[in-house]
């Protein structure tokens, strides 16, 4: 289930939620949290567009082009309008999934910005280009948080453990 880090911290600390991943920057008092993945964003662009010359950029230069953005209540479009200013954000297409986002910049209908990770997985096999945002606030954690591991059950307790594993490993999303 996709939902906001806000919206995944509210369903962890009334139960409705046993395990869940979201941004650092949430407020999580009560819950049990554990670095998950490091990630920077980036901005996915087709490999002829001028953005795509570059091997980083500031956000203020996404802000000059149509973007395809997440849905509106999104963790990452919440961010993207904080960082705005008092400039425009020019959302031109809103979609759900990061494939659906890189799906559309491959069509031309503009550009995306998403986890690099996530993103270039997508970007290599649509041959699209990653432009990391070198923007501070680009740079973000991901906790894995939980109300109480000791209250787990045993495949929510087995489902932590993994994901503790591959947090350990490194990986990144």
């Amino acid at each position: 289930m996709e939902l906001t880090s806000d919206e995944i911290v509210s369903r962890l600390s009334d139960g409705r939620l046993d395990i869940g991943l979201f941004s650092a920057n949430a407020v999580h008092d009560g819950i049990e949290t554990y670095p998950f993945i490091d990630n920077r964003l980036c901005v996915v662009v087709r490999a002829d567009a001028p953005l795509a010359r570059r091997p980083t950029t500031h956000f203020a230069n996404v802000l000059q082009h149509s973007l395809i953005g997440l849905e509106s209540d999104s963790t990452l479009m919440h961010l993207l309008h904080r960082q705005k200013e008092d400039r425009q954000l020019h959302v031109s297409i809103q979609v759900r999934g990061f494939d659906v986002v890189c799906r559309f910049v491959q069509a031309g209908l503009g550009i995306g910005v998403l986890p690099t990770g996530s993103a270039s997985l997508y970007a290599q096999s649509m041959g699209l280009k990653v432009v990391e945002l070198t923007d501070d606030w680009a740079e973000y954690t991901l906790l894995l948080g939980t109300r109480s591991r000791d209250t787990l059950n045993a495949p929510s307790r087995l489902l932590f453990q993994s994901l503790l594993q591959s947090a350990a490993g490194g990986h990144r999303s």
